[in-house]
């Protein structure tokens, strides 16, 4: 059934807004909360929490339309999957990030030590 005209820009709202902004109050909570000692900035987070976030929530639309529509549990539920999403999920990309830079970092290294040895 679909929705009356009136609460369209609500349903936009609550279904193409909220999900992306609870995915980066996600990373808001773990970085405030429970900051780490090797995290990073803020805004390298929110910023590395771009692509991440579409692979994650654009999935979790189209259960958040029914939701939304039917049930206010299933629909805060979801919501809340994509907050502890966001708190845990970019974690181990800037890990693997960090990880992949310092192994080119290094490979770098390596490779002019070995250019100069030949001379």
């Amino acid at each position: 059934m679909p929705l009356p005209e009136q609460l369209l820009p609500l349903n936009l709202f609550f279904v193409w807004v909220v999900p992306f902004g609870a995915y980066f109050f996600g990373i808001f909570i773990r970085k405030s909360v429970f900051p780490g000692a090797s995290d990073l900035s803020l805004s390298s987070l929110f910023l590395l929490g771009i692509p991440v976030c579409l692979i994650i929530v654009s999935p979790l639309i189209a259960t958040l339309q029914e939701a939304f529509r039917n049930s206010t549990a299933s629909y805060l539920f979801t919501i809340g999957i994509i907050i502890e999403h966001g708190m845990i999920v970019h974690e181990t990309a800037a890990k693997r990030l960090a990880e992949y830079t310092q192994k080119q970092t290094d490979e770098t290294h390596q490779s002019s030590k070995d250019k100069d040895s030949e001379h």
